[in-house]
């Protein structure tokens, strides 16, 4: 029997409604369907492995870019084309696909660790939590709550590629913005989507495990690439703002005399306000005060000319046909 369908489904009914029992429905998912989830989130976890090798790689030789970019959709798709049955094959072609798509976001990942490592582990960190917990809200909703989502993610992932293509055309910067931060929306949705997708498949009798963890997979990465890269923008942005006025990055907290010193004395609203005023119109300061509309730009350039980088806009535009691709079985 390929189906589990017949077992009793009592926390799917319309009329239950959230409380505390409702996080008891992780235990009325039928045994076989936790095996499978079991071996989807193992299959995730060595792909994430294989894939961090892969970055390593790049970081090491430098072999990250297009051609990996290809040689991931190409095996992708010879994943998808092989038949169900062979597992170990299936699962060493999940394994290179992993390796290839992390030497391909390679170059994100160096930039990152040049600017400042910490910004690679909270990005890595901050899109496991959000997984982690968005798959187990997912896990633990009722039964077909959230594939109503499907449309309106679908439509979300077209609006994205058409505003994608109409800024390549027309240039400027608000397409890649739109792209980061509307597509970081749209793909934290599917990872909420995918997995009652994939638990419902179970149900009905698709134990492609393997499939299963590359679509996690591919949203697993669809959101740490973006969140990374706005971490960036604002590791550069924040940088650039100490640049712009070093004698504050540089200047040494007060004291603790200081400022007791200025508590006994009842003017020291006068004496602080006569020594901002002293402080601001300073030739210095006056002098970056003028100068700061155009500094002022460099905020707008960061992205043209720190993100926005050939390779760095590869990873974006070509993480959609990877998306796609892994999905072209589900469809079928």
């Amino acid at each position: 029997m390929n189906s589990v369908e017949s077992q009793p489904q009592s926390a799917s009914s319309p009329s239950d409604s959230w409380s505390d029992d409702s996080v008891k429905n992780i235990h009325q998912i039928h045994p076989v369907v936790q095996a499978h989830l079991k071996r989807v989130y193992l299959s995730l976890c060595f792909a994430l492995l294989s894939s961090a090798f892969g970055a390593y790689l790049h970081i090491c030789w430098n072999i990250g870019g297009v051609l990996t970019t290809f040689a991931t959709l190409g095996v992708i798709c010879w994943l998808q084309a092989m038949p169900p049955h062979e597992t170990q094959i299936r699962v060493c072609l999940l394994m290179v696909a992993a390796l290839l798509q992390g030497a391909s976001i390679g170059p994100l990942i160096k930039l990152a660790i040049n600017l400042n490592p910490s910004i690679l582990v909270s990005a890595f960190v901050g899109t496991s939590i959000a997984f982690a917990c968005f798959s187990v809200a997912a896990m633990l909703a009722r039964r077909r709550e959230y594939l109503y989502l499907g449309g309106l993610l679908s439509s979300g992932l077209s609006l994205l590629i058409w505003v994608h293509f109409a800024s390549s055309i027309f240039g400027g910067s608000w397409g890649f913005k739109i792209s980061l931060y509307f597509g970081l929306l749209v793909f934290v949705g599917y990872m909420v989507y995918d997995t009652q997708d994939i638990i419902e498949r179970a149900h009905l009798g698709d134990f492609d495990y393997v499939t299963h963890a590359l679509i996690l997979f591919t949203d697993f990465i669809a959101v740490f690439v973006r969140i990374l890269i706005i971490m960036v923008l604002l590791e550069t942005m924040v940088s650039d703002s100490h640049s712009l006025f070093p004698e504050f990055a540089a200047a040494p907290p007060l004291s603790k005399h200081h400022h007791r010193h200025h508590h006994h004395h009842p003017n020291t609203t006068i004496d602080t306000t006569i020594t901002i005023d002293t402080t601001i119109q300073t030739p210095q300061i006056r002098h970056h005060h003028r100068k700061s509309p155009s500094k002022h730009h460099r905020s707008a350039t960061i992205i043209d000319t720190t993100i926005q980088t050939p390779q760095i806009r590869q990873i974006v535009d070509l993480s959609y046909p990877i998306f796609y691709s892994s999905r072209h079985h589900q469809q079928t």
